[in-house]
């Protein structure tokens, strides 16, 4: 969700033979075009607040089951760091540009008021038997 994955599917995801399942084919990852985003995802898991332009403000995480340790990782970091971090460095061979980094400057955002409206709850999933 904070990375704006498009292209997420069971074709895309990789079980190892030692068991750990990983993402792969991450080329439509951290894009700036949100509506194609939003569209792409046939359950959305954002939608979107808009100014009286019509611009996207901000957006709004709609999932229910987060893991309590990923949760606690995204409550416990600032959105100072969040964005350090994408940033990257110049040794780097990609790098994202401004739009791509605001855009996932408000997925961090939703997801990360999300999280702590599900802690307050306690509806924070701690076991998944």
């Amino acid at each position: 969700a904070i990375t704006g994955q498009q292209d997420r599917h069971s074709g895309n995801i990789m079980v190892t033979p030692t068991g750990q399942v990983k993402g792969i084919d991450n080329d439509m990852a951290f894009s700036k075009d949100k509506t194609k985003y939003l569209k792409a995802m046939p359950d959305a898991i954002f939608t979107e607040n808009k100014d009286q332009d019509g611009n996207t403000i901000s957006f709004n995480y709609l999932q229910e089951l987060i893991d309590e340790q990923t949760g606690n990782a995204v409550l416990n970091m600032s959105d100072k760091d969040f964005v350090e971090l994408l940033k990257g460095s110049s040794k780097d061979p990609e790098n994202l540009n401004k739009a791509e980094i605001d855009q996932a400057l408000m997925r961090f955002k939703a997801v990360k008021a999300k999280v702590k409206t599900l802690k307050d709850q306690n509806k924070l999933v701690t076991n998944w038997d």
